[in-house]
């Protein structure tokens, strides 16, 4: 199944870089359709955002950090953000260059993975993996 998300959603999954216009909520977002997992904890986002790649490449080849394009493009970025740090446009305006130089619409069908091809994990047992069980306090009876 698709679904249509913004270029910056899908840039900010593919680059690593936090462009999406939505910021943290276009990252939940794809990352929930692309897993089928709604409510993706925080501590959850790095370890889905690995297990998609190789899905968004097949999808997505030009828009993944080490293509030759988005190489370029992000050593752009980084020269604009050098120049102008504090300009709240940057953003916008490179995802937008971004987006036609790729020759891309704005909104782009993004296909989910099929359930086999992602490891769902308890949030909390992943929690206490990753910080030990000393180091999580349940509040509010999920477990």
């Amino acid at each position: 199944m698709s679904k249509k998300y913004h270029i910056s959603d899908l840039l900010t999954v593919t680059t690593g870089r936090l462009v999406s216009n939505r910021h943290m909520d276009g990252i939940y977002d794809i990352l929930g359709h692309l897993s089928g997992e709604d409510g993706l904890f925080t501590h959850q986002l790095l370890r889905v955002m690995k297990e998609v790649e190789p899905w968004l490449e097949a999808q997505f080849p030009t828009l993944m950090k080490d293509s030759d394009f988005m190489a370029g493009e992000l050593a752009r970025l980084d020269n604009t953000l050098e120049e102008r740090p504090n300009d709240p446009a940057n953003i916008a305006e490179w995802v937008e260059s971004v987006r036609v130089n790729a020759g891309l619409p704005e909104w782009i069908p993004v296909y989910a993975m099929s359930e086999d091809m992602h490891t769902r994990i308890d949030p909390i047992a992943e929690a206490k993996a990753m910080f030990g069980d000393d180091r999580v306090a349940v509040v509010g009876g999920h477990e």
